[in-house]
């Protein structure tokens, strides 16, 4: 469900571009395709779908194609890893007894 709201307000972003950018075509539906796609798995990998949703929007901000709402995956992506996250103190390998 969450991800079908993200592409109704994201397509319509995707779809049309300021003049003087790129303008959406295969590489733009794409890339929509698959930030949009790895939010249906969002809760059992919520990391590594931050990871795929912001190489998807940074591939579009470098594909030169921008929108405001280009980056809602990336936003529901990182509120995901937020609230499922793992939070158990871990020692990291440099923090123990000396």
């Amino acid at each position: 469900m969450v991800a079908a709201v993200v592409a109704l307000f994201t397509g319509p972003d995707a779809e049309v571009n300021d003049p003087g950018h790129r303008q959406a075509d295969e590489v733009t539906w794409l890339l929509f395709a698959v930030s949009v796609g790895a939010l249906l798995v969002r809760t059992r990998w919520p990391v590594g779908v931050a990871v795929v949703t912001g190489a998807a929007c940074a591939g579009r901000a470098l594909y030169g194609h921008i929108g405001e709402l280009l980056n809602l995956p990336v936003m529901v992506a990182l509120y995901t890893v937020a609230v499922r996250g793992n939070r158990t103190p871990r020692a990291s390998a440099g923090s123990g007894p000396c």
